[in-house]
């Protein structure tokens, strides 16, 4: 597994996640939960921009090399932070808004996870930082999902 690929499978994290919090924005009849699942698909794209250009910046010849490393990171890009949009969507079907909302955090938490492990094998401190950035995004996510299910 390449560095370039782990950026990748960051990318399609955030794309799954905007996926589901459309899907979301669109099952809703409350429009301040619509409004709500709609900025949160807006976050997932900015990331996944970022991700995309990291990944067009990385070679595809810097590969990881432990196996510990390469079976934890596997994990995740078998759909384990985001899984695909059909199971997330057969999951929230009949679900209050509350237990849609902690699934949702649970996810932000694994993405966190994901990034911070990720950086662990980045060597560019600019890049680094770029995910520090995103992993306080995402907590800010967390925060926000938080306050929302508190509100209800």
């Amino acid at each position: 597994m390449t560095v370039r690929e782990l950026l990748e499978t960051a990318l399609n994290i955030e794309e799954e996640g905007k996926k589901f919090y459309e899907t979301l924005a669109k099952k809703v009849k409350n429009e301040k939960y619509k409004e709500f699942f709609e900025k949160m698909a807006k976050e997932e794209e900015k990331h996944a921009a970022r991700f995309r250009c990291l990944a067009e910046k990385f070679e595809d010849d810097i590969y990881i090399d432990s196996d510990e490393a390469l079976l934890y990171l596997k994990n995740y890009t078998e759909g384990r932070v985001f899984p695909k949009i059909e199971d997330m969507m057969k999951w929230v079907e009949g679900k209050s808004f509350e237990d849609i909302v902690e699934y949702s955090i649970v996810m932000e938490k694994e993405s966190i996870i994901f990034y911070t492990e990720l950086k662990a094998w980045l060597r560019d401190e600019k890049t680094r930082k770029l995910i520090d950035a995103i992993i306080d995004e995402e907590r800010e996510h967390i925060r926000t999902l938080v306050l929302m299910k508190e509100s209800k």
